[in-house]
């Protein structure tokens, strides 16, 4: 088939990748022209996906700005961002601008998918807005990091159209070219567009409301005797209506999506209802980021490992260790950071604060450093030598006595902790 990809971002360039992959034809449209030609070029440095390069090498790829160049297309895919305003709600004026340039087409693809996370209530507008096009919401349910293998072996495929749009039988079909299933592919579901809104972002707020809950947990027990929020966890799991998932004590989230579909749902709910439970996750988040300050309150000088708000990831975009550095800056003379994969640069899209020094190695970043905390689960950092707290606010895992673990009684941190942080343990009660 011939298949067009209309933004060629973390997403829309994976996309144009597995397509090429099953043996379709295809466009990739972008309107940035440096990103175009760099493409044209054989160069791409700004999607840092395993795997994804390999494939494009390996096939001869139509790069363009140009509309007409994807005309008579069998699916568009629009594939634009759709960032928040400053109310939470989802900004769909990138999704409008691809369907102007699309509808003034002579002849226009078939279908148009949008893959764009949408506010729910704007794919019935924009139905409305383009009736000579015909619209199907497909959101994607991926992860950067692991975005081609997502596409190609998702949870399930959601369809969302019009009332009196029937099934998208065909491009079912066409997914199964793509997917790497023996048997055909996920579970597919398909409703009306507002449902599929919902599903995609409530999804996240569901998830983003159960970190809040277990980070909440993970307090209590630090601060009790004896409770170690790690061990409730696996007796919480036994039970088959819980799904521990997302439920691993730490940092808060973090990234690209999460924050921005909750604000998205938090929008909408607002809309309609008086109250709802998600309204407070944001705070609660920002809070379990930066409680663990209070650690360093004994040192002038704090190190933070890991910047990007996962591993294998180089985004800083709304990154956990953020809301840290910010509130060591509170309680420390000087934080030293470090990141395997890229630098400190702004933190809330404003410059770095005074007195955070950015360094070039691991070793460099701890020296001097009273208390370490590791933000970002990089293996790396499992090799760190230091005389020293640690603070393994990730759960990755590394090994000495005087490691600090989310979730666990700080009662069983060693003397030499203690002695140091003796603030941290006012108003410990017993559990």
């Amino acid at each position: 088939m011939n298949v067009a990809v209309i933004g060629l971002g973390r997403l829309g360039l994976p996309m144009l990748a597995v397509f090429a992959e099953a043996g379709h034809r295809v466009v990739g449209l972008d309107i940035d022209e440096g990103r175009i030609a760099d493409l044209q070029n054989g160069k791409q440095d700004y999607v840092d996906e395993p795997g994804l390069d390999e494939i494009l090498a390996k096939y001869e790829i139509t790069y363009t700005t140009d509309y007409a160049d994807i005309s008579g297309a069998d699916y568009a895919f629009v594939v634009v961002n759709t960032p928040p305003i400053p109310s939470g709600r989802l900004d769909s004026s990138q999704i409008t601008s691809a369907l102007n340039s699309i509808e003034e087409m002579k002849y226009p693809p078939e279908d148009v998918v949008i893959t764009s996370t949408t506010q729910p209530g704007d794919m019935e507008y924009l139905a409305n807005q383009y009736p000579v096009l015909k619209l199907i919401y497909q959101p994607q349910f991926i992860a950067l990091g692991t975005v081609i293998d997502g596409l190609w072996a998702p949870d399930m495929a959601l369809y969302g159209v019009r009332e009196d749009q029937p099934r998208p039988q065909e491009l079912q079909v066409f997914w199964e070219t793509v997917y790497l299933s023996p048997i055909g592919g996920p579970p597919v579901f398909v409703t009306n567009y507002t449902n599929a809104e919902l599903i995609k972002i409530s999804l996240n707020a569901y998830l983003c409301t159960k970190i809040a809950f277990m980070n909440s947990l993970a307090e209590y027990c630090e601060m009790s005797d004896n409770a170690d929020a790690n061990i409730v966890l696996e007796g919480l799991d036994l039970d088959s209506r819980v799904n521990s998932c997302y439920m691993k004590p730490g940092m808060g989230y973090g990234g690209t999506c999460f924050p921005k579909d909750l604000e998205a749902y938090n929008y909408a709910l607002d809309k309609k209802t008086s109250a709802f439970l998600t309204k407070y996750i944001p705070r609660i988040n920002q809070y379990h980021n930066k409680r663990f300050a209070d650690l360093a309150s004994w040192t002038k000088t704090a190190a933070v490992l890991g910047l990007t708000y996962k591993p294998g990831v180089p985004v800083r975009e709304r990154a956990q260790a953020d809301d840290l550095i910010v509130a060591l800056r509170r309680v420390c003379e000087r934080v030293k950071t470090f990141d395997p994969s890229c630098k400190l640069g702004k933190i809330y899209g404003k410059a770095v604060l005074d007195n955070v020094e950015d360094c070039a190695t691991m070793e460099e970043a701890v020296k001097d450093a009273g208390i370490v905390f590791i933000c970002t689960a990089w293996p790396e950092f499992r090799d760190l030598k230091f005389d020293g707290p640690i603070v393994d606010c990730c759960g990755l895992g590394v090994d000495g006595e005087d490691v600090i673990l989310p979730g666990r009684s700080f009662s069983k941190c060693s003397g030499r902790i203690r002695d140091k942080s003796e603030s941290l343990f006012q108003g410990q009660e017993d559990s």
